[in-house]
């Protein structure tokens, strides 16, 4: 048993040495065939003339530098150094010519030499080199690759011609679209032809506490405020590195202004001077590099020093050189805007003009003063305003927005203005005291906010405001007192009237105007000035000032009726 075991062990060491053996010839035969295969192979030799980045050029045109491109392949694994030969038509320059190419001159043509070497195995050399050819005509190349071996010659014909679009002229810029995103998106809600620079008021304070200093305002310049969209129609396919310049200019007399700058590091604001005066010569500068396609759409960034730059109409005049020379440029209006910071700050003073005056208004010492009559019936006109003013504007405001869009407040505006403060005035004939009115405007917005649902930071603090506001114009004007006892005077109706008009008709339109602006601040929603005048006026200070007058002859029969 134990030798029939041995002799298994000795059959499976043998056929394991057999396998080995031959995957051994195996390789040993493949790499003997790759060898002898890469050793058959011959050096290969390809050109590209004339050479291009973007689409396939098939001629060039009179005094244009044009680009070879040279490509060795050397799949030999002996080492081996070959000679690159070119030869030159007459009427051509060799613009690369150097020292390491070796230059003789014949009737004809003109050769060009250099050594490359290749080292074992594998491997490719390839080279660009420029020609400018000054004349029309045909010229002939011929590419030489010079081995031991053997010598590979390729021949290229260029065609220099002056075809309909081949003069500098024909190159010019179509369109230029103002402002667009660095995603190549347009926003069709953004006025065209508009540059809007943000607000650089508390650039100062940002960069204190960041860290970035005071007075270091390069840091926010390497920043784009926008984009332009250059369309550039180029009918005679030209391939050539162009240099955009763009700069403002006044309309009136068409000088150049400042306000267009190029963009930089922080470090160079050390040569202040030297920049400021390069951004008043140069303006904003950039290249862009022509592919050959007759229309091009390029993407240049727009850099701006706000401090310089001033709101208005202006014009936008952008040049193309090559070179020296200044082949194309192109002019068109536009609109300098800063962006306004006056709804955040609006927004944030009456928020702390609130906090600060509503505790007082509404405080532990009033409230005590009133009496419990006093706050039923203004939790009962807060009910009945609720009623009247919030319940029909909720359920019309839609369909009335279908009809007339924006301008649904003219009928909306009817509750809210000539109801609602009808109601108001008159709680204010019957209870004149200071914080009656808070109560009221209060009242009705819990209401409205356990029905509807309808409670936002827009709605607090529109409250709020108008709160504050109808309670310091109506004590101001005299109609509301200090003290429980005293009251208004209604012998002298003419005075309440006016006093009354005026006090309710200024708050409104003041809280009006606070609740488009907060609207723009918190939710981005921004109308043009004239719909916030115009709403500010009609709906904020003529319908509140109409139900007014309404609410003192409401409150004075009310009066008569049931006392305070």
């Amino acid at each position: 048993m134990i030798l029939l075991v041995r002799q298994e062990r000795r059959r499976m060491k043998i056929k394991g040495k057999n396998i080995i053996l031959c995957i051994a010839v195996v390789l040993a035969l493949l790499f003997s065939q790759g060898h002898s295969f890469a050793a058959n192979q011959a050096v290969n030799l390809q050109v590209d003339l004339p050479y291009s980045l973007g689409i396939a050029k098939q001629t060039v045109m009179p005094d244009e530098i044009f680009m070879m491109r040279i490509t060795v392949f050397h799949p030999q694994t002996n080492r081996e150094r070959v000679t690159v030969q070119i030869e030159v038509p007459q009427g051509v320059e060799f613009v690369d010519a150097n020292e390491i190419w070796t230059h003789e001159e014949k009737q004809q043509e003109q050769i060009y030499q250099k050594e490359v070497e290749f080292s074992e195995g594998y491997g490719n050399w390839f080279d660009f080199l420029r020609f400018h050819v000054r004349a029309e005509g045909e010229y002939s190349f011929t590419i030489k690759v010079i081995s031991e071996e053997k010598t590979i010659e390729v021949k290229k014909v260029l065609t220099v011609i002056k075809n309909l679009a081949a003069t500098a002229g024909d190159l010019k810029i179509s369109k230029i679209v103002v402002p667009f995103d660095e995603e190549g998106k347009y926003d069709d809600r953004m006025d065209q032809a508009t540059l809007l620079l943000r607000d650089t008021t508390l650039d100062y304070y940002k960069n204190l506490f960041t860290g970035k200093g005071a007075t270091n305002t390069a840091a926010e310049r390497v920043h784009p405020v926008t984009n332009m969209l250059i369309s550039v129609a180029n009918p005679a396919r030209q391939q050539k590195l162009l240099l955009l310049r763009a700069h403002l200019l006044d309309k009136k007399t068409g000088e150049r202004i400042p306000g267009l700058i190029s963009p930089r590091s922080t470090a160079d604001e050390d040569n202040m001077e030297l920049n400021e005066e390069y951004d008043k010569i140069h303006g904003l500068s950039a290249f862009i590099a022509l592919d050959g396609e007759k229309e091009q759409k390029v993407r240049m960034p727009v850099y701006v020093d706000e401090a310089e730059i001033k709101s208005g109409e202006v014009i936008l005049k952008v040049e193309g050189y090559d070179g020296e020379n200044k082949i194309v440029e192109y002019a068109m209006p536009i609109k300098v805007i800063h962006r306004d910071e006056t709804a955040a700050w609006i927004t944030s003073v009456m928020f702390i003009f609130v906090l600060l005056l509503l505790p007082f208004i509404l405080s532990k010492k009033r409230l005590k003063q009133m009496k419990s009559r006093w706050l039923i019936t203004a939790a009962l006109f807060g009910a009945t305003a609720f009623a009247v003013v919030s319940l029909p504007t909720t359920f019309i405001s839609d369909f009335f927005h279908i009809i007339l869009g924006p301008f649904s407040f003219l009928i909306t505006g009817m509750f809210s203005g000539i109801l609602m403060y009808m109601l108001l005035c008159s709680l204010v004939i019957l209870i004149p005291h200071m914080g009656i009115v808070s109560l009221m405007l209060f009242v009705k917005m819990l209401i409205n906010m356990i029905v509807f649902g309808h409670i936002s930071p827009i709605s607090l603090l529109l409250v709020g405001v108008q709160a504050v506001l109808l309670e310091g114009f109506l004590y101001g004007m005299g109609i509301t007192k200090k003290t429980t006892g005293e009251r208004a005077d209604l012998s002298a109706e003419k005075r309440i009237v006016c006093s009354l008009f005026l006090a309710c008709g200024i708050a409104d339109a003041i809280s009006t105007y606070v609740n488009l602006q907060a609207m723009a601040f918190l939710y981005r929603l921004y109308y043009a000035q004239w719909y916030i005048l115009l709403c500010t006026f009609i709906s904020g200070f003529l319908y509140s000032g109409i139900g007014a007058v309404c609410g003192f002859y409401l409150g004075k029969e009310l009066k008569k009726v049931g006392g305070d």
